[in-house]
């Protein structure tokens, strides 16, 4: 499939994007993606960013990667949302993991705590385990706990 970026970008244009449709645009949708999450609106990139995430190719940690730099808390949102999507890949984006759980936006951490609710790399444990104990936010404190207590840490 010879995917173009205008067919990307009417994918992720409409306010609620019809996710699942627009995955099938497949991994030649990444570079369009890529090029939306580093240089358009806040909005688009987010889109872009959790639209990577369901696309099942490596280079989307590198999409998502891309969104968990940029200045906007909302464009780092939907980069957390998107780790829930990873599955296997999960542990090419450990760093970036880490990132996000450490991020400045208490939602952007709550965002990546949910998104690792089921399972998680022992690679972001001792992050885990750090905001457990030291979160100013009391509430990222306890859902911290929870997923360390009910994650199955994968070695």
């Amino acid at each position: 499939m010879n995917t173009s970026f205008e067919d990307v970008s009417q994918a992720i244009a409409p306010e609620e994007p019809d996710y699942a449709d627009a995955s099938r645009l497949g991994p030649d949708a990444l570079p369009h993606l890529q090029r939306i999450a580093e240089n358009s609106d806040p909005m688009l990139a987010s889109k872009a960013a959790y639209l990577a995430s369901l696309i099942k190719d490596d280079r989307a940690v590198s999409v998502l990667e891309t969104a968990a730099q940029r200045d906007d808390a909302t464009v780092r949102v939907a980069a957390a949302a998107g780790v829930a999507n990873l599955g296997s890949r999960r542990r090419r984006a450990t760093k970036m993991i880490a990132c996000l759980l450490s991020d400045a936006d208490v939602g952007v951490r709550r965002r990546a705590l949910t998104s690792l609710a089921r399972t998680t790399s022992a690679d972001v444990r001792p992050t885990l385990e750090t905001l457990r104990r030291e979160d100013p936010d009391a509430s990222i404190r306890r859902a911290a706990s929870q997923v360390l207590g009910q994650a199955s840490v994968n070695s």
